[in-house]
Formats: structure tokens, sequence, C-alpha cells
């Protein structure tokens, strides 16, 4: 038999008051003299013995009440999954341990880690000589490919640190399952699995574990699972799970408002309120105090708050918020980085009236800055001044013209949004294909009313448009277009249900090019009436804003976007260099650098190498399960480049779950699942839930103490009669 509380064992000092009031309770305190009762004395003999026996009696009794009630509170559990023994390994066994940064967590007797650890050696230690081990942990690189006796376990065990890296639970068993396969080793027979960990909600995403159960249910083949939950003492933990601007940059010299989500994990600890502070361009300025619920908070608690700040002229649009939650502190940084900027430059081309409909875009919000000029007179305008160029085109343009447009676009970087007048634009806009690209060559007019295909609200472009999904019956219909051919590296934003693009987006050396199918009249299409008209040329001129600002949350299949050109003939070795937060150098990585962190040195964990690929001529970028801390970093893609695009790096979301499934919950997900409950607490117990309503060896013994008590009251009551 083990115990779950050790520590209340001491509470058997308490026998010390049934002994004392045995040997010193009964005693007489003061002596009275008689006269010779030698006869009386013989009489009482038999009473004096029976005396004695109860006196005993009740002094048995009573020990027996306080180690009752001492073992009740110490927590007991079976020998079998006791708090010294967690079973027994089999012939082969993969221990999984994990050592996210939840681990990293108090529990009864330190960090979750070193009790994860320690529980595995005692498993490892246990087994026979001939056992052999397999060790699994979230670190990219494995700590060693075969199978491992038990010295050599043991050595790598303890080696195994706190790592920024995650893993869910489905993935570490599916990588155990095919490991068995691999080797032949998929009968139970001989074969056990382990894994050591909190087992929060966080990484209990994914579906091949209930799968699983179903395969476990149908074959004898797949091997149960052993879990032995290390838990925390306090799970409570405060994150900021996001934030965004109400506009698309920062704009110095004015307010500007940032709505920040916080999540709230666990009940708010009484009297905790926790200051959240912003950092940029090296000042801090307090923003707002979180104070817990007046109710008690459900296990996940969303709250937004709306922060005003002003920005400095020359800031460099990195910002760090921070938060003082005392319990889990890996996650009281995020890091957020956009643009610093007043407004977005637009130059409105066309060759006699503007569109009035386009014009209604640019002046309905100051953000923007618009200037209107003819075909004829444009070219006496700094190109480089302006991000976006709406182009409406009816007549062909200079072949010059047509060439510095061009430039502008292929190699500052700008974006150039096309768009024809009527049906006759189509000669313009071919002579304009020639010089940029056969993809801008428009078929001939195609008459007949259709409809605009429903939104596909997963692309980025549209991500965010609409609150919700309009009715296909809803959408606005065309009278007439120009049919756009597709092309590698095109991206199609909205087509019409006969298939053709209707907006398309193409790369266009470091810029893009916008083209639209339907001239933006009334008597074309009713789109220019329509909610989804203005959004578009807003994501088009915000998406011109020249600026390497990223942001996103590192961990599971996360990638991002760089909004730079990227040739397929270029190299993709980039790398990710580490900036300083106040002065924008390479990160001293020493510093503020968590002791538990050992895989890697500080120049690895400076520079880091991610996997980047070019899709419809954009370039993503992703960590690809490296070992990275949130913060600033830097893209360089050749040596010697100065760096313009910085990526604000977070950890997942998910890490800041760090609230641990029960029993009950553990075992629904799979009935053969055998749950060890050892060297951990029951989270945040009261009296009644955590002590009177224990397990069944705690009921017996509480059972035995109030017998033990009763029969006490029993024998006072015969002793007094």
């Amino acid at each position: 038999m083990g115990f779950q509380n050790p520590s209340a064992l001491w509470g058997m000092a308490l026998l010390a008051v049934p002994l004392y009031i045995h040997f010193f309770g009964f005693r007489l305190r003061r002596k009275a003299f008689f006269t010779r009762l030698d006869w009386l004395l013989q009489q009482r003999i038999p009473v004096q013995r029976r005396e004695r026996l109860l006196r005993y009696l009740l002094l048995a009794i009573r020990i027996l009440a306080v180690v009752t009630v001492v073992l009740a509170m110490a927590g007991p559990v079976p020998s079998a999954d006791g708090g010294n023994s967690v079973g027994k390994a089999n012939s082969f066994c993969i221990l999984y341990v994990d050592n996210s940064r939840g681990m990293a967590m108090e529990g009864l007797n330190g960090p979750l880690i070193e009790q994860a650890k320690s529980l595995a050696r005692r498993l490892i230690q246990s087994a026979k000589p001939d056992t052999r081990f397999v060790l699994m942990s979230n670190q990219s690189r494995p700590l060693y490919g075969g199978w491992l006796n038990k010295d050599r376990a043991t050595d790598l065990l303890d080696q195994i640190r706190v790592t920024n890296q995650s893993r869910s639970i489905s993935s570490v068993v599916m990588q155990m399952d095919r490991r068995l396969e691999q080797e032949g080793l998929s009968s139970k027979d001989g074969v056990s699995l382990w894994l050591f960990s909190d087992f929060k909600r966080g990484s209990m995403e994914g579906t091949y574990w209930s799968d699983r159960s179903k395969q476990l249910s149908k074959a004898d083949a797949v091997i149960p699972l052993n879990l032995v939950p290390c838990r925390p003492v306090t799970a409570f933990n405060a994150a900021i799970d996001s934030a965004w601007l109400l506009e698309p940059f920062f704009r110095p010299g004015i307010r500007n408002r940032m709505v920040v989500r916080t999540r709230i994990y666990g009940d708010w600890p009484d009297g905790l309120n926790i200051q959240m502070e912003l950092q940029m361009s090296g000042q801090r300025k307090a923003l707002a105090t979180l104070q817990g619920p007046k109710s008690t908070p459900s296990a996940s608690t969303l709250r937004l708050d709306t922060l005003d700040f002003t920005v400095v002229k020359d800031a460099l649009g990195l910002v760090e918020l921070q938060i003082n939650d005392p319990y889990f502190t890996y996650d009281n940084r995020y890091y957020f980085s956009n643009p610093v900027q007043k407004t977005v430059s637009v130059l409105h081309l066309s060759s006699g009236r503007h569109n009035p409909f386009v014009r209604s875009v640019w002046t309905t919000d100051t953000l923007f800055e618009v200037q209107t000029a003819g075909l004829k007179d444009w070219p006496k305008l700094p190109l480089d001044s302006f991000s976006l160029v709406v182009l409406e085109l009816n007549e062909p343009l200079q072949a010059g013209h047509m060439a510095s447009l061009g430039a502008w676009v292929r190699d500052g970087g700008g974006h150039l949004l096309l768009m024809p007048v009527d049906e006759q634009s189509g000669e313009a806009m071919s002579k304009f294909a020639q010089v940029l690209g056969p993809g801008l060559n428009p078929g001939p007019w195609r008459r007949g009313k259709i409809q605009i295909a429903n939104l596909d609200l997963a692309s980025d472009f549209l991500d965010n448009v609409m609150a919700r999904k309009p009715d296909a019956g809803a959408m606005p219909s065309v009278e007439g277009y120009f049919p756009l051919s597709i092309h590698s590296g095109d991206e199609v934003l909205l087509k019409l249900e006969s298939g053709d693009p209707l907006l398309k987006r193409s790369v266009y050396g470091q810029g893009m090019i916008y083209t639209i199918a339907v001239p933006a009249e009334e008597r074309f299409t009713e789109w220019v009436r329509h909610d989804l008209f203005l959004p578009v040329f807003y994501r088009a001129a915000l998406g011109s804003v020249r600026s390497g600002m990223l942001t996103g949350s590192m961990g599971g299949k996360a990638s991002w976007s760089v909004p730079i050109g990227a040739s397929k003939e270029g190299s993709l070795d980039w790398k990710l260099l580490a900036k300083h937060f106040d002065d924008q150098s390479p990160a001293d990585t020493t510093q503020n650098e968590s002791p538990e962190l050992g895989e890697g040195d500080a120049k690895a964990m400076a520079t880091i190498r991610p996997e980047v690929r070019v899709l419809n001529g954009r370039a993503w970028i992703r960590l690809n399960n490296a070992e990275v801390r949130p913060g600033f970093y830097g893209l360089i893609r050749q040596e010697g480049e100065e760096m313009n695009t910085f990526l604000a790096i977070n950890m997942d979301p998910k890490e800041s779950d760090i609230i641990p499934m029960h029993d009950h919950d553990l075992l629904a997900i799979d009935t053969s699942v055998r749950v060890s409950s050892s060297n951990r607490p029951v989270l945040q117990q009261g009296f009644h839930a955590g002590f009177l309503l224990g397990d069944g060896l705690k009921r017996l013994f509480l059972v035995a103490c109030l017998v033990f008590l009763a029969l006490e009251a029993v024998l006072l009551w015969q002793r007094k009669a």
C-alpha cells in the first residue's frame, strides 16, 4: 500500500495523546488517608481487575482511532498503484516522459518533470535485467534510436530537461504503435507502453487515440496504455491569447487602440491582481489591472480588454505585452508586430472620369491618402511614394509607361489593381499583358447573367471580412465579363459560378497584381452595391503596405506567409536571427534563459533555420519543431542582407491550458487505459470533495475510525455505570 499524501503520516505523533491519558490521566492527584480497610480491599479485587482491562481496551481503541484517521488523511492507494511503484515493465518497454513547459510547475515533491523522471527511474530499476527500453520526449533530436538496457536508459533519463517543444498525446501514442509495428512487436505479450505526463487538456487533441480504442475493442493486438499522471498543486494560469489593432497598423502621434484577448485557466486565487504592461521602443507603460471575476469561472474563461496608447514616429513596430502571473510564468509575455505609418498611399489612374464607386472606397476613411491622375499625367509622379496603384484601363498605354509601371511592381514591391472600364477594354488589357506577362491577357467579352460563387472564407484575403458566410442566393451577379486565364502562381480570390475568376491575385517579382474581370459599373454588375465590394478594395490596399512585420504562434503545423517576393530560383536556405527587444540587436540568449533548457547552446538558440516552401509565388516558413524561444526574430534570406522583415513568435496557445484531466476523463477516452494514482494531489480539493469523498481505502479507514470511536463511547458508558 502507498500513499498520495505521505506527509500526513506525521500525524502519527498524535498517538502520544492516548498514551498520556492511559498512564497519567487516571491517577489521583491527592491522597486520602483512612483506617485499615483490608477486608474491604479483598472484596474489590475483581472490580480492580475489570477496571484495568477497560483501561487497556480504551488505550487500544484510541490508538487504532488515531492510526486510522491519519492513514485516511494520507490518501492510501493499493500497492499496485502506490506512491512507491507504478507497476512492472515487460520485456520490451517504451516510455514517454513529457518535458513540455507545463511540466516545470510545482507538484507535491518538487517540479513535475522531476517527479515523472523519478517514477520512470523506479520503473526501470524494478524491471528484469534483460528488459529493453525506448525513451521518448518532446525534443526534436531523439535521445537514442535503438533499444536500451537498464543502465543506459537510466543515464539518458537524467538528460531530459524542460523544453519549449510540445507534442500531443495522440501523436506520441501513434509513434509508439508505429515503432512496434515496424519491429514486429504488435502483440501485447511482453510489451508495455508507459506515458508520464501532466495530461493537460491542451495536449489531448487528436483523433488517433479514440480510433485506437476502437481497434482495441476489435483486436487483441493493440497494446493497452499505462498512464502515470503528475499533477501540479495549483493549476491556475492567465495568458495573453492574442492581440490585434483596431486599425491595420500603428499610427504615430495619435491614439492607437489595441484589443487584448486574455484567457484564464482554473480558479482565480483570492486576492490576486495581475498587472498588464506594454513595452515598445524601450518604453514601458502600464495598461490595465486584471482582477478576479466575482463568480467562480469555468475551466477556461475568455476576457477582452481594449487598451489605448500612443506611438512615437520613429518606432519600429515591435510590441511586447507582459503580465505578472506568478504561477505559470512561461507564457507571461506576448510578442506582437505591426508596421508603423500614418496612412496608406493610393494612386488612382484613369483616362477620363474616375469610377465613383472606387472613389467612394477611399473617401470613407481617413486611413487612405489618395491621389487621382490621368493616364497621361501619372509618369510625372514618384511611384515609389505609393503602395497601391488602381488602374482603370480602357485605352492602351505607351510602351515606356507600361515598362516603368511593371518595373515598379516587379522590383519595387508595389501592388497594382487592374480593372476594365467597359467591354471595349480587352485590347488595352492585352497590350498591357505583353509587358507584364500572359497571365493578364483576357479572353473575348462574354455576355450573360452569371452569379458570383459563394465565398471561400478560408482564404487569407477574405478571412474575417464578413461576420458570417452569406447565403449563396444572396451573392450578386454580373451581366458580362472578361474570362481570365489561370497560370502558375495565380490565386483566385473571387470566382463566378461558371468557374471563371472574377478577381485573381498574381505574384510579379516582389509585388502583386490584382485583376478584376468585370467593370465596376452598375450596368455590368450588382457587385458595386454589395457588402463585398468595399472589403475587397480595403484588403488590396492594406495588403500593399510594404512591411515585413509578422506575428504568429509556434508549435504544431503553424506557418507564416512572408509578404515579400520569393523567387523559385533563389536560395531558400533562410534563417531567423533572435533580436533583442530594446535595441533590435542580436539577442543575448543567456539572459532570461530558463535553467531547465538543456538542448542546444546559445548560438543555436539565437539562429534558427526554418523550413521554407514556395506556394503560389509566396514564401511560407515553418519552424519544423525546432527549439525556439518566444520573441522577435529577423528574417535573413542571404548573407549580408539588411534585416527588414521581423517575425514575432509566441508559444502555442494550447500550451497555456495547463489544467490536467481527471482520471475519469482519461478512462472515458479508452476504457483499456490503466491510470496510476501515484504521486499526485487532487486539484483544489476542499474538505468534502477531497476528504470525505475519497477513494475506497480512504473511506474504509474513516469508517473504521468511526467504529472505534463508537466502541470507546460504549466502554466509557459501561465504566461509568
